[in-house]
């Protein structure tokens, strides 16, 4: 459960859905007026003419649009999408400074045999006339 759980937040289209989802209602805030009365609510987004066809004041106070960015689901993507950036950057990048650290320049011409290829004939011929 711990390695699925792992493998779905190193995964980065899962940090870039929720930095869309996160852009997505960050936007929706600045739309919607945050922190208002209940009054100001009732008389903007009435339940007689809802805007976009559903959206009334009900819907805007049960979900918690008008405070979103106190709310406890927008915090949560905040800190999925800092976990989720925190693992990607563990089990990716640190294996890859790990494995640049290591690198060494090839000068000799049977150290290229040495080097992962399909073909290495011809990647060893590139390499000589290009020394």
């Amino acid at each position: 459960m711990k390695n699925r759980i792992i493998k779905i937040f190193k995964n980065l289209k899962f940090a870039i859905f929720i930095l869309i989802l996160i852009a997505f209602f960050s936007s929706l805030g600045s739309i919607i007026e945050q922190n208002q009365n209940l009054e100001f609510y009732k008389k903007n987004y009435p339940i007689a003419n809802p805007i976009f066809g559903f959206l009334n004041y009900k819907i805007i106070l049960f979900l918690g649009f008008d405070h979103i960015y106190e709310s406890w689901w927008f915090l949560s993507l905040l800190a999925s999408l800092g976990l989720s950036l925190t693992i990607c950057t563990g089990t990716t990048q640190f294996p890859t400074v790990k494995n640049s650290r290591q690198y060494f320049l090839k000068t000799k011409n049977k150290s290229f045999f040495n080097l992962i290829f399909k073909k290495k004939k011809k990647i060893f011929i590139i390499c000589v006339k290009i020394f």
